[in-house]
């Protein structure tokens, strides 16, 4: 992953590169369970490492999962997983895609990613773990609502620095 920067020092052995896809389609798999087949399709490395670092805080509650990938069937994961961790790693990404959708409508007036946003909301176990998890996500949202409004001080003003005062770092 990092091999390509620093050839020396950064390189992932291969039993971390099989660790790390384990983690992978793990949540591949959750995303699959709790949002249908759609959910597979919004999967991110970034949300894959926020679930590293989340199941290695939860060292005690961990379960060995098979998971066996529908485009790779002839391998066989068995990753050590936190369910609580997986749970809500999968909600942030399934979360955070809905947002980027909205995002996108709001920008590009796009039809189809809105009728994407309306699919992807319909689910009922999004909307359970959405209130669930209300406290994160109204956060999350206040966030990037300053960064929508950065956004769009900065198409009318064109100097970054005078549209960033008042935000902290």
């Amino acid at each position: 992953m990092f091999g390509y920067i620093c050839p020396n020092r950064w390189e992932l052995k291969l039993k971390d590169i099989s660790r790390y896809s384990g983690y992978y389609c793990a949540l591949c798999d959750q995303l699959s369970r709790d949002y249908g087949c759609l959910g597979r399709f919004v999967l991110s490395y970034d949300v894959t490492f926020l679930f590293l670092c989340l199941n290695a805080l939860e060292p005690q509650s961990r379960e060995v999962r098979r998971i066996r990938c529908p485009y790779y069937f002839w391998q066989v994961k068995k990753p050590a997983v936190a369910p609580e961790a997986l749970q809500y790693a999968a909600f942030l990404n399934y979360w955070l895609a809905v947002q980027k959708l909205r995002d996108d409508v709001r920008d590009d007036r796009s039809l189809w990613k809105g009728w994407a946003v309306r699919l992807l909301t319909a689910k009922r176990k999004y909307r359970t773990m959405q209130a669930e998890y209300r406290a994160q996500t109204e956060a999350l949202s206040a966030a990037l609502g300053r960064v929508y409004e950065l956004e769009r001080t900065l198409r009318t003003e064109r100097d970054f620095d005078a549209a960033t005062k008042g935000y902290p770092a």
